[in-house]
């Protein structure tokens, strides 16, 4: 995800919301509206909810309508008519949907906004999107994770969250840092260009869309058995790049202009390659995609690329879904000091790709007594040289600042620290604490796609 520059503020940031949405209305777009009710001690409570704005005939994935126990709201209207809506419910009225009054929406607060413009196929849509969601999460949150009756694709789902991934279109998302089934969101279908890829061992070939556009440009840095391959294409449309013997990283960005409207940062996972991009969505079984990441899977490969001890990233994964589990069970404080244990585990394996720097530069700390803060301070550190000749830190400065927000808070594990703290943990920390943690991995996905954790482990440090 790519971050976006919202006006801070209730009142600034809807009003930037609906600012977003009305630049749309000569694109032919309309707004689909999706909605999850739970019934709950006799009342029908809201889940979640999404709006997509969206030309007429493309709407996110739908394999499966709940039905019972929870209910789903569907309805498609103009934006204009959208936009009255979203302007009654920012003052905290009812959003209505389908003939129905939503309350609890949480809409009247604050938003934050961001643009996929590469895991947009977890949103279950080809295409990249802009996503704009309010700060806060709905409440209360409907408790509910019994089997539901389904009608579909599928004849039962597992709980509110299986719901949320077949009926609201989410079904690609494998992420555990998940909060797109506790809150609305929005999502704008970003047009301007978009790729579809498949590598093989003898060639990357791909599709751009609009074809031939001359606005759009794509690059794209293949490494594979017979080296690495860098092209550059003006107006792209079908492209096939020969490659000798199997791939092990692709790199592609696709732009509009100046804008980066869609890119790929890939390395030696094939499977999860295709679920991203495939030219026709293909979505995961859905057992696969409900349940937490297996702990005795290729994590490494598959989820955290960039790790290098398997033990290590076992660990990982298993403390994802645990992280996972404590964030549905609404277990505030675990969830918390999950998200920086997982962090520690992470910073040890990335600096013990080199156990020589990481002892001369820790000491006897290095590596059961180093903290996390003592992590971070190492790896933020050291100054990798790549093979151009180019320096670059192993973990940079902004990187190393949401790092430090996890460890702190990992801390308060401690019952003195949190007192003396004054700390408030509540659903808005595990919110701000998923999304750090989130791009601290892809950033760290980043630099080993760009190859500066090879580098570290083969002692390329100045």
């Amino acid at each position: 995800m790519r971050s976006m520059k919202m006006p801070t503020g209730e009142k600034p940031s809807q009003d930037e919301v609906l600012r977003r949405i009305a630049l749309r209305k000569d694109d032919g777009c309309v707004a689909h509206v999706r909605v999850l009710l739970v019934h709950d001690e006799g009342a029908w409570l809201t889940a979640c909810g999404r709006i997509d704005i969206a030309r007429q005939t493309d709407q996110p994935i739908l394999l499966a309508r709940p039905v019972g126990g929870v209910r789903m709201l569907t309805e498609t209207v103009p934006l204009d008519e959208l936009a009255l809506r979203l302007a009654a419910a920012f003052s905290g009225a009812p959003f209505p949907v389908a003939g129905e009054q939503v309350a609890g929406h949480g809409m009247q607060n604050s938003w934050q906004g961001g643009r996929y413009t590469d895991s947009w196929p977890e949103y279950g849509v080809p295409w990249p999107v802009v996503e704009l969601a309010p700060s806060l999460l709905i409440s209360p949150q409907p408790y509910l994770h019994d089997a539901i009756e389904a009608e579909g694709q599928v004849e039962a789902l597992d709980g509110v969250a299986d719901c949320v991934r077949v009926a609201l279109g989410y079904v690609g998302a494998r992420d555990v840092l998940d909060i797109r089934g506790k809150r609305f969101a929005i999502y704008i279908w970003d047009y301007r260009g978009v790729f579809r890829a498949n590598p093989t061992d003898e060639a990357v070939s791909f599709a751009v869309e609009p074809s031939g556009d001359p606005s759009l440009k794509l690059s794209m840095v293949a490494r594979h058995d017979g080296g690495m391959t860098r092209r550059t294409f003006e107006a792209p449309a079908d492209v096939n790049v020969p490659i000798t013997g199997a791939l092990h990283a692709l790199t592609m960005t696709l732009r509009h202009g100046n804008d980066i409207v869609c890119e790929l940062l890939w390395r030696e996972s094939t499977e999860r390659f295709r679920l991203q991009h495939d030219g026709i969505y293909d979505p995961p079984p859905v057992g696969l995609a409900a349940d937490p990441i297996d702990a005795g899977s290729t994590i490494a490969e598959a989820v955290l690329p960039f790790m290098a001890d398997a033990e290590l990233a076992r660990m990982v994964a298993r403390d994802l879904a645990e992280l996972d589990s404590a964030v549905r069970a609404a277990n505030v404080k675990s969830a918390v000091v999950l998200a920086g244990s997982i962090l520690e585990a992470i910073l040890l394996d990335l600096l013990g790709r080199n156990e020589n720097e990481a002892r001369q530069r820790l000491g006897k700390k290095w590596p059961d007594r180093a903290s996390g803060s003592d992590l971070i301070a190492t790896a933020s550190e050291i100054t990798v040289v790549l093979p151009d000749g180019t320096t670059r830190p192993l973990l940079p400065p902004l990187t190393a600042t949401k790092g430090g927000v996890l460890v702190d808070h990992r801390d308060l594990i401690h019952p003195r620290r949190e007192v003396r703290g004054a700390a408030t943990i509540d659903a808005n920390t595990v919110q701000t604490m998923q999304g750090v943690l989130g791009e601290v991995l892809r950033d760290l996905r980043e630099a080993h796609a760009a190859g500066i954790l090879d580098e570290y482990g083969a002692g390329k440090v100045v």
